[in-house]
């Protein structure tokens, strides 16, 4: 996504704030001459009034008539009401595994705090909460009011304790239905009813659900969906084929009960002919059980997942999936978090971003497995993801 770059007018008001708010320019200080910014922005002198003459309206600066433009004693309260502080937004990452695709949502806030000539420091907590907290604590004692937190991981009370004392979050893919922020989320709802709608037009009737229990909201919302398909299809879920994990985000700690589940379901008189695994990770180890099973994807049962992460289009047989857009999450996060510095923002705002599915190799039945290794004159199918 490509955002609009300020106008040089724009520009040159974010420039002055800055200044003020780092301390290069102190109350009562001159400003440089209407000269010095019309050669420093290449702006004519029209613009440079106008934009010291907004500031002043602003309460920012105060104009003396034949000396010119003053820092005013009250600047730093009203610069800092209008931009995020000294042009630096935080990111906090609980979540900065080799496998996830954080950089995509790094990418995304980069990329619109260039947009407001602000840059973002990043901050790895390592999913413990305690860590977290000290972050939080140092970034505020900087004067630093907007934080962007990815999969946030402490009680909503910490949180509200520092929003009663001014600051703002912008949670990415996190937190649950106890607390209320600014937030920025996949729509996993609407992927979960994507999925299972589309294996149904595959076909498949019995679908099993993998890693549908846990507290995060995310997960609660792709179940959701899923369950609701089924409604709308008129195809009752049986729950015989569901299989809740005790903590489905810690991949590695579920794999033993993933090979209990799916011994289990695969045991049953009438076994599940489809998969749905509630994240990536989750669908690449089910892969790997399913194998040593001597069970095998797509021919004996179809396998799907949720997110999109490298892992799934590199697995031996590649894996259909919803692809979460982490770009436009950190993108459109970062538009928030300068709104709410801004008091531009009534309430809190929570926005939904739609997913799409990929399909791929784990989900072809035999027909268009056939249709594509004809097309390609190959007898193997393509392993090229198609996008629905």
């Amino acid at each position: 996504m490509a955002g609009k770059r300020l106008t040089k007018q724009a520009q040159l008001k974010e420039f002055i704030k800055k200044q003020i708010l780092t301390g290069q320019y102190q109350p009562g200080r001159k400003l440089p001459t209407e000269r010095f910014f019309c050669e420093m922005f290449d702006i004519s002198r029209i613009t440079v009034q106008t934009a010291l003459g907004d500031l002043a309206q602003e309460g920012i600066l105060y104009r003396i008539r034949g000396s010119g433009f003053y820092v005013s004693e009250n600047a730093y309260g009203h610069a800092r009401a209008n931009v995020i502080n000294a042009g630096l937004l935080p990111f906090i990452a609980n979540c900065l595994e080799a496998y996830s695709r954080y950089l995509d949502i790094i990418k995304g806030i980069e990329d619109y705090a260039a947009v407001r000539n602000s840059f973002v420091t990043v901050h790895s907590t390592n999913q413990e909460p305690a860590l977290e907290r000290a972050v939080i604590q140092n970034i505020r004692s900087k004067q630093i009011d907007t934080v962007v937190i990815y999969n946030p991981h402490n009680e909503a009370g910490f949180y509200y304790d520092l929003m009663q004392q001014g600051m703002n979050f912008i949670f990415i893919d996190g937190s649950t239905r106890k607390m209320t922020t600014h937030s920025v989320r996949c729509d996993n709802v609407q992927g979960g009813y994507m999925m299972a709608s589309y294996l149904f037009r595959q076909g498949f009737r019995r679908i099993a659900l993998l890693g549908g229990a846990g507290a995060s909201i995310n997960i609660q919302d792709r179940t959701y969906g899923f369950e609701m398909a089924h409604e709308s299809a008129g195809v009752p879920f049986d729950s015989q084929y569901e299989c809740p994990f005790e903590n489905v985000q810690s991949h590695t700690s579920i794999l033993p009960e993933l090979r209990v589940e799916l011994h289990r379901i695969f045991s049953l008189p009438e076994p599940p002919d489809a998969l749905f695994c509630i994240n990536d990770m989750t669908a690449v180890m089910a892969y790997g059980v399913l194998q040593q099973m001597g069970i095998r994807v797509p021919d004996d049962v179809a396998l799907a997942g949720f997110d999109n992460l490298a892992v799934a289009q590199n697995n031996p047989v590649p894996i259909t999936t919803i692809e979460q857009p982490f770009y436009d999450l950190g993108y459109y996060a970062a538009d928030l978090a300068f709104r709410a510095a801004s008091n531009d923002i009534r309430g809190y705002a929570s926005l939904y971003l739609p997913g799409r599915l990929i399909e791929r190799e784990s989900t072809m039945t035999a027909a268009q497995k056939t249709a594509e290794a004809a097309a390609s004159g190959s007898p193997a199918p393509a392993a090229d993801k198609r996008v629905v």
